[in-house]
Formats: structure tokens, C-alpha cells, sequence
């Protein structure tokens, strides 16, 4: 459900005390402040705002926290465990308990190892469409060893219908079908009957119809 900007609650970040404050909801302000304009030799008010973070690249929020003149990068979701969740045991990483890494609020953290990290990302619903899509790479290595005779019984002068090619092979009919699709195969039907004409066949309709026409049924 939604989070309450009303519970929020905001903590000083270690060594940018009176400059930069972190909140239980995973948002980061700077503060109202005086700092001195080297360029003017004048003393200058700075209001305090709600910094935007920015992606890393890897899904997780970092903000960028500037004091004399130096700017560092810090990850959102480290600001809010080192300052509200205690980590007695010195645990080296902060977990998103759902997966989701933008989501900062204290409750979504935890301290963890590097080890307990993995396990938690693998047993979950993710971690589990990660190792069925690795299952899916191996059938398609699978299915690419069988790509071109496929493609050859296909074109071959005999009628060779794709549930035919998908019992034979041992694959879905849906997976010859994107198969002849992306090489861009696909055969006639005579129009005149429905009949499927061979891949190569050079005439408008079935041989049995072209005897039909000529011979007016007389055979």
C-alpha cells in the first residue's frame, strides 16, 4: 500500500551533519545553509530541497552528496540502513526484501551477507523465471540442431504437413511454425480444393484438380 509522508522521519547521514538528511521512506534532502562563495568571497544561503536520484545503471537509486567542494556518490538504499536498521553483526550488504530496488523504505531492508544476498534473489519468483529461462537456452540449443533438417523436410518434394515436422522432431508445432516463419518458408494451398502444394511446385493448382479440368472427371 501507499506510504505516508506523515510517518516519515529524518535522520542526520554521518559526516554531512547540517548538510544532507535520509529518511525512513528512502528519500535524501539537503538542508538550508550557509556556505561561502569562493569565486565572490561572499557568504552564501543555500535552501534545503528533496534530491532526485538517479539510476545506477543496475536498478539501484544513488545520490550524489557535496561538502567543501566534493561531491561523492552514495546508494540510497546503504543511507537508510546505516541510519535506521541496527547491524550488530557488521553484515556487509543491504537487501530489498521484494526484489524491487527502488523501493528504500526501511521496512523493504535488511542487513545481510554476501551469501544470505543470493540465496534470497534465487528463491524468489525471479530467481526462479531466471533459471526457467535458462532451461528455455537450453531447448533453443536444442532446437537450433535441428533447424536446418526441418527446413529440409519442408522444402522436400514430398508433403510434409508442420505437425509432421513436430512429431518427428520432438517439438511443439507452434516452434516449427516460428521457425519456417523467420526464414521466411511457407508453402500454397491449391485454391481450388485446399490441398497443400509442395514447396516447390511451379502451378496455380493441385495436380488432381489440373486432371479434373482437363478431363472433365473422364478418367
Amino acid at each position: 500500500g501507499a506510504i505516508l509522508m506523515e510517518n516519515e522521519i529524518w535522520k542526520d547521514i554521518p559526516e554531512y551533519v547540517g548538510y544532507y538528511q535520509v529518511s525512513n521512506l528512502g528519500r535524501v534532502r539537503s538542508l538550508d545553509r550557509y556556505v561561502k562563495d569562493m569565486n565572490r568571497n561572499r557568504i552564501q544561503f543555500i535552501s534545503g530541497k528533496i534530491l532526485k536520484p538517479s539510476d545506477s545503471g543496475k536498478g539501484y537509486l544513488k545520490v550524489y552528496l557535496t561538502k567543501n567542494s566534493k561531491k561523492r556518490s552514495f546508494f540510497v538504499h546503504r543511507l537508510v540502513a546505516e541510519a535506521f536498521i541496527p547491524n550488530p553483526n557488521n553484515l556487509p550488504e543491504v537487501n530489498h526484501i521484494n526484489l524491487n530496488k527502488s523501493k528504500n523504505y526501511v521496512e523493504n531492508l535488511e542487513w545481510v551477507s554476501s551469501s544470505e544476498n543470493k540465496k534470497h534473489y534465487v528463491s524468489t519468483e525471479i530467481g526462479r523465471q531466471k533459471r526457467a529461462q535458462g532451461g528455455r537456452t537450453r531447448f533453443n540449443n536444442i532446437v537450433k540442431g535441428k533447424i536446418n533438417n526441418i527446413i529440409e523436410d519442408y522444402t522436400s518434394d514430398k508433403v510434409c504437413t508442420i505437425q509432421q515436422l513436430a512429431d518427428k522432431y520432438g517439438i511443439c508445432k507452434s516452434t516449427v511454425t516460428k521457425i519456417l516463419k523467420e526464414k521466411k518458408l511457407s508453402r500454397r494451398q491449391c485454391p481450388e480444393c485446399g490441398r497443400t502444394l509442395p514447396f516447390n511446385y511451379k502451378f496455380g493448382i493441385c495436380q488432381s484438380c489440373y486432371d479434373k479440368r482437363r478431363y472433365g472427371g473422364r478418367m
